[in-house]
């Protein structure tokens, strides 16, 4: 979750030799120089165990990580992938995400839920108002049809975008900020991050299935076409999900700066 450079630069900042901390992790040195350059990752524990040992509360951190959990669970139980529930839950979040990040003075997780107003925004305007549509040029339906090129575009804006936030997460210097609020800001777009990693991924199915099925060879294949709006809603639940629990965390821990 956290990048070499950064776990560095949180080691230095504690006061804490390589040596140190590979005897307190109960690790040799060369795992230490491993994480810090990039060439492997610590364990979620021992990741934890670093901040820790680095005087950094990973209090809200966890308490996050366990609310996605939880809050993810009660909507998917409530929703039954209805749109009629999710959409309205969905855009609201966004909306007192960034009422709430401006009010409390969050800059990260108000040019996060902006960013991602702005991307439904776009998607609304591409695909349900149909102007996608108006972009599908007549000399490309001789070869392909609508169904691959709407699945085209859309791994082509989602794969932006998970590209987009796994740059504003490397944006969130560790170096100049030694607490648990930068950390926990850059966790959070890492989340989102891996949220349209994801809708890249099952809309690369979805393509493959349509060449599949365009090319004749198995004619039946549609499992994820049938299924598309409600994977797409199990991304929206996760994403108000890391939304709605940056909120309630961060209201509960007043120190949190």
């Amino acid at each position: 979750m956290l990048s070499g450079s950064d776990l560095k630069a949180i080691r230095e900042n504690a006061g804490i030799s390589q040596i140190d901390m590979a005897k307190k992790l109960g690790c040799d040195r060369r795992t230490i120089i491993n994480y810090e350059q990039g060439t492997s990752e610590p364990k979620v524990k021992r990741l934890l165990n670093w901040l820790s040992l680095c005087k950094i509360n990973v209090s809200p951190i966890l308490e996050q990580i366990n609310k996605v959990k939880n809050i993810s669970l009660l909507i998917l139980t409530v929703s039954y992938f209805n749109p009629n529930i999710v959409s309205p839950i969905y855009i609201s979040t966004l909306f007192i995400a960034l009422i709430f990040s401006i009010a409390i003075k969050r800059k990260e997780l108000a040019l996060t839920s902006i960013s991602l107003i702005m991307i439904n925004a776009m998607g609304f305007i591409l695909f349900a108002m149909g102007y996608i549509e108006s972009l599908y040029p007549p000399e490309v339906a001789n070869y392909i049809s609508y169904d691959i090129y709407f699945y085209i575009i859309q791994i082509t804006l989602n794969t932006s975008f998970f590209f987009l936030f796994r740059e504003k997460s490397k944006s969130t210097k560790i170096a100049n900020n030694y607490c648990s609020s930068a950390i926990f800001e850059k966790i959070n777009d890492l989340l989102i991050s891996y949220i349209f990693l994801y809708y890249t991924s099952i809309t690369s199915l979805a393509l493959i299935e349509s060449l599949l099925r365009s090319s004749g060879s198995t004619p039946r294949l549609s499992v994820i076409y049938n299924n598309y709006e409600s994977l797409i809603y199990i991304g929206w639940i996760f994403t108000l999900s890391v939304l709605a629990s940056s909120i309630m965390v961060s209201l509960k821990n007043k120190n949190f700066n």
